[in-house]
């Protein structure tokens, strides 16, 4: 079957997974041919494969673990911002309902019998608290969003790291015998 791969320093190197049909079959009889795919400018040569770490993807390997690593302690801080920022908005929302209700139901202060003048006073000292509390409502709110992005971001990075470890894993590498 036809592979591409990497001629480096008199070898052909190349990958597959480690339970794949070609491997098992190279792990059986490890005698092969290496060719080039034009006919016009064919070579051939034959050799033996060997399974083989070398020390860059053993570094490979090591720094996408780090890396991953990295990105799930974001992605736990990310969550932990997340969470506080989540509570803060909730906490907000209570107050401005509470001073919302309260503004509404402003006859119970007064007793029943409300001038226009009381009415306006005591709407006018309330409304910019509910309004104020609702800014801050809406920034922790999209704090809390924002965060939630960061965790989901971080959380894809440590996935694509983690499914891309097993192709550094393990490498076919052909010695060629001249």
């Amino acid at each position: 079957m036809a592979v591409w791969g990497l001629w480096l320093d008199g070898a052909f190197y190349f990958s597959t997974a480690a339970r794949s049909q070609k491997a098992r079959n190279l792990s059986a009889n490890p005698a092969c041919v290496v060719t080039t795919e034009s006919a016009d400018e064919a070579v051939i040569v034959e050799g033996v494969a060997e399974f083989e770490r070398t020390a860059r993807e053993v570094t490979g390997m090591t720094a996408a673990a780090g890396v991953t690593g990295t990105y799930i302690q974001e992605a736990e801080a990310q969550r932990g911002q997340a969470d506080f920022w989540r509570w803060v908005a909730l906490a907000l929302l209570v107050l401005v309902t509470s001073s919302a209700v309260t503004t509404a139901s402003i006859a119970s202060p007064f007793g029943g019998d409300v001038s226009t003048e009381e009415l306006v006073e005591y709407g006018a000292t309330r409304i910019p608290v509910v309004l104020l509390l609702t800014g801050v409502f809406g920034y922790a709110a999209k704090q809390s969003s924002e965060h939630r992005t960061r965790e989901r971001t971080a959380h894809r990075m440590a996935m694509e790291l983690t499914a891309f470890r097993p192709y550094l894993r393990r490498s076919l590498r052909i010695s060629v015998t001249v």
